[in-house]
C-alpha cells in the first residue's frame, strides 16, 4: 500500500495557515493544498490541533500499559491478572467460542497486555520495553519475540478547550483523549464525524450559514465531557486499593430490598 502525504511540521511557515476564505496546508512530500475548512482527525498529539493553538486541557495519566501482538518462545498460563501495579493479561490470537468460553488454539503467536511499573515513557514502545514489563509482573518474558506490533496506552484525559476555530475543526481523539476502558473512543469519534459532517456539506454547498458550524461544538463537546468523566470512573475503581472495592460491589437486588421494606413494621 502506498504510503500518503501527511500534514507537515506545525513549527514555521508549513503550519496551517487560514484567512477569511480558506485554509492552505503543506504535505510533508512537499506538496500545499487549498481548502475551505481542515478538519483535523490525526489523533491524540494532532498537529492540526496545535497549529490552529487549541488549548487540551486535562489530566495526566497516572498508569501506562502496553498491548502487543508477540511470539512466544514459551507457553505461559493465558489469564488476566490483578495486582498493586494494575491489570495484565496474556492470551492467544486465534480462538473459539463453545458454550460462552473462550478456547484457545494451540500455537500461534500471543495477546499481551501488561501494565507498566512506572508512567512517563516518551518514545515509541519496544519488545525491550514489553520484556522488562512482563518481567516485573510475571518473573519472566516468556521469550518474546517477533512482535507484529506494539502499542502504549495510558490514562490520561483530555478535551480541547474548542471543538472549532475559525475554519480548522477536530473530530475524534484531536478532541479528547482517555483511557480505553468501555470502548468508547471510537464510538465518540465516529459520532463526531457523523454530527459534523452533513453540517459542513450544507455549509460547503451554500445551503446553510456557516454559524451551522458552531453547533457541532455546542452539542458534541459535552457528551465527550461525559465520556471523559466515566472512564476516569472506570480507571478509579479498577485501582487495587481496598478504598475502593465497596465501589465495585455489586448492591444487593432490589426485590431483597423491597422484601426486606415489607417487613419493615
Amino acid at each position: 500500500m502506498k504510503r500518503q502525504p501527511r500534514l507537515g511540521e506545525v513549527e514555521g511557515e508549513r503550519a496551517p495557515q487560514q484567512d477569511d476564505t480558506g485554509v492552505d496546508v503543506q504535505l510533508s512530500d512537499g506538496q500545499s493544498l487549498r481548502a475551505e475548512y481542515l478538519v483535523g482527525c490525526d489523533g491524540g498529539r494532532s498537529l492540526v490541533r496545535k497549529a490552529a493553538g487549541i488549548e487540551l486541557p486535562g489530566w495526566d495519566p497516572t498508569i501506562s500499559s502496553l498491548i502487543a501482538e508477540v511470539g512466544m518462545a514459551e507457553e505461559p498460563e493465558l489469564e488476566i491478572r490483578h495486582d498493586a501495579i494494575g491489570v495484565h493479561a496474556l492470551g492467544k490470537v486465534e480462538y473459539e467460542i463453545h458454550d460462552g468460553e473462550v478456547v484457545y488454539k494451540d500455537g500461534g503467536p500471543g495477546r499481551v497486555m501488561v501494565t507498566e511499573q512506572h508512567v512517563g515513557h516518551t518514545g515509541e514502545p519496544t519488545l525491550r520495553d514489553l520484556s522488562e514489563a512482563l518481567i516485573v509482573v510475571y518473573g519472566t518474558d516468556y521469550g518474546v519475540h517477533s512482535a507484529t506490533w506494539i502499542s502504549r496506552f495510558t490514562d490520561m484525559t483530555r478535551q480541547a478547550a474548542a471543538y472549532r476555530h475559525r475554519r480548522v475543526l477536530l473530530a475524534g481523539d484531536a478532541a479528547h483523549v482517555h483511557a480505553p476502558d468501555g470502548g468508547q473512543g471510537l464510538n465518540t469519534g465516529v459520532q463526531d464525524a457523523v454530527n459534523l459532517g452533513w453540517k459542513l456539506a450544507q455549509v460547503v454547498k451554500r445551503t446553510s450559514p456557516e454559524s451551522l458550524l458552531d453547533t457541532y461544538h455546542a452539542e458534541r463537546h459535552s457528551v465527550a465531557a461525559r465520556v471523559l468523566r466515566n472512564t476516569m470512573a472506570a480507571v478509579a475503581l479498577r485501582r487495587p486499593d481496598e478504598r475502593t472495592k465497596p465501589c465495585a460491589t455489586p448492591w444487593p437486588s432490589s426485590s431483597r430490598w423491597t422484601s426486606r421494606a415489607n417487613d419493615s413494621p
